[in-house]
């Protein structure tokens, strides 16, 4: 390992000094390539896995289908307008459950309404 670190600084000085050591700088060239060759196998298997995505994406939204219409102005273009687009859905979602709420207490109130106008009715009618 020590030699391997006083190659590095030798290597290090030739650069910084203009000095060419062959075996230093091909050492090093051969660890640039080895890097560059990781990198280009990282990227071909994760342009891979971005392709099966978008074939699993346009299974279930084709693109012919879907261009025109994700492109019109009623649809959010970023994340702001998505979150508020959310946000404006569940106040919607809410005012429908507190207008099913009011029309089932109505409906309650007029139940009971008719019951005491019948019990009334027969009160009126056994007198």
């Amino acid at each position: 390992q020590k030699k391997e670190v006083n190659n590095q600084i030798e290597g290090s000085r030739a650069l910084t000094t203009g000095q060419w050591d062959g075996s230093i700088m091909e050492g090093k060239l051969k660890g640039i390539e080895e890097e560059l060759a990781k990198a280009q196998t990282e990227y071909s298997q994760r342009k891979e896995v971005l392709r099966d995505l978008l074939k699993a994406a346009e299974e279930i939204a084709p693109k012919d289908l879907w261009r025109d219409r994700l492109g019109q102005d009623d649809l959010p273009h970023d994340l702001d307008g998505v979150e508020a687009a959310i946000t404006e859905a569940k106040a919607i979602i809410e005012s429908i459950k507190e207008t099913r709420e009011a029309m089932h207490t109505n409906d309650n109130t007029k139940q009971r309404i008719a019951v005491a106008t019948k019990q009334l009715e027969n009160l009126f009618r056994s007198s």
